[in-house]
């Protein structure tokens, strides 16, 4: 029993020497709380100016969807990288997008269903951002399509790991 207290007292002490030893270096972990925000809201991004004051440092999971969308909307892949989306695919002029934050939610451990511990997008401090972008109209949503995006936290920030609009596969 003595044995098993050591052990566990090692380990502890040994986790709190590197998470000390993290915080002595700099190193802070990506905000773990939702950000505020209006959902009824009208955002805009142009190739010049933008709502948001956060663009390029994805620093909650908002930042780091609108990080992602204004490397879309301004064609520029240093945005993406930012957020781990390489090689995005951006042709084109650069464009302009009216959205609104639906939806920013990080995930706890006491959310996730036991069938879904396993997925790959809904995890333990994972987060989900939905937004309705009036800028995408589709035969299925002509006025504005809704977009989900699966956020998980790096040392930097969050990055963007999947984005799915409604009624695309």
């Amino acid at each position: 029993m003595l044995t098993l207290l050591k052990v566990a007292r090692d380990k502890t002490m040994r986790l709190l020497g590197f998470l000390v030893g993290l915080l002595a270096l700099g190193f802070t972990w990506p905000a773990l709380a939702d950000e505020k925000f209006d959902p009824k809201e009208v955002r805009v991004i142009t190739p010049t100016s933008a709502t948001s004051n956060c663009i390029g440092n994805p620093k909650t999971p908002i930042c780091a969807v609108e990080t992602f969308l204004a490397c879309r909307v301004r064609k520029k892949q240093e945005l993406c990288d930012l957020v781990n989306i390489h090689n995005e695919s951006l042709e084109g002029e650069p464009s302009s997008i009216s959205y609104r934050i639906m939806k920013s939610h990080i995930f706890t451990k006491h959310e996730i269903p036991k069938d879904m511990e396993d997925s790959t997008w809904m995890k333990t401090g994972y987060a989900h951002v939905a937004i309705k972008n009036y800028s995408l109209k589709l035969d299925w949503c002509p006025k504005g399509c809704f977009v989900d995006f699966s956020l998980r936290p790096t040392p930097s920030g969050w990055e963007v790991f999947e984005s799915v609009s409604e009624g695309v596969d």
